[in-house]
């Protein structure tokens, strides 16, 4: 579960309890999900954090952070499971500035996440017909496993959207629709490498080796792009 402040890494607490809600969020949840050997990253940050406080930007911050989990998260594992309308459609979106951008983006989003629940049961019913329903627990392990790795809690939001952000609700619907489009999403991804490979009948160890093998420069690059994204955070109206 996401804290406030990270109890092993010291520098961060006196930072974070001066945030508002919707940056130290976003901080604890990169932190989160990196490896150790990468923490240093976020607090080679801490000066930039600092100088947001008070600063009256954290909407913009919170829309940039939704921005992020749409057309980079969220694609990124579209792609991989090899459903390519429905990624062309989430990177053809405008950024989301204001709430009309929200709106149109939500209702794309539905479209997509309904696209990749569909191909998901497509799936899911072909194994039950092969004998094969083992697999699908399988790959939904290793999926969840892969992409918490690449940064689910910073693209799907680990704190409460502030009420003064554009069409809070509506952003949140288009999070969840988001997190559940992603979800489906990794699972046929990791069929994917499980069909390749041989692994049909694999267990979680096997196949989440070879998923790291297929997958793992993709998870990488995500969570560099997670802490390119606090980065920039810290940078909104410099």
């Amino acid at each position: 579960m996401l804290t406030r402040a990270p109890a092993a890494d010291g520098p961060l607490t006196p930072v974070l309890e001066r945030l508002a809600p919707e940056l130290w969020g976003l901080v604890v949840a990169v932190h989160g999900v990196l490896r150790p050997d990468e923490r240093h990253r976020v607090v080679e940050l801490l000066p930039d954090l600092e100088a947001t406080v008070g600063d009256g930007l954290d909407v913009e911050r919170g829309l940039l952070r939704a921005d992020w989990s749409v057309w980079v998260f969220t694609a990124a594992w579209l792609d991989v499971a090899g459903l390519s309308g429905e990624t062309r459609a989430l990177r053809e979106l405008r950024p989301l500035t204001d709430a009309d951008d929200v709106l149109a983006a939500r209702a794309v989003m539905r479209s997509v996440a309904l696209g990749a629940t569909r191909a998901s049961m497509v799936l899911q019913t072909s194994l039950y017909d092969r004998q094969l329903l083992d697999a699908w627990y399988v790959a939904d392990r290793v999926g969840r496993d892969l992409t918490r790795a690449a940064g689910s809690p910073v693209a799907m939001g680990g704190e409460p959207l502030s009420p003064a952000m554009p069409a809070s609700p509506q952003l949140r619907v288009l999070l969840d629709l988001g997190a559940r489009a992603t979800s489906d999403a990794a699972r046929l991804a990791v069929w994917r490498v499980m069909e390749s490979g041989g692994l049909a009948a694999g267990g979680v160890d096997d196949v989440g080796a070879a998923a790291e093998r297929e997958l793992g420069g993709m998870v990488g690059r995500l969570r560099a792009s997670a802490i390119d994204l606090l980065g920039r955070a810290a940078q909104v109206g410099v």
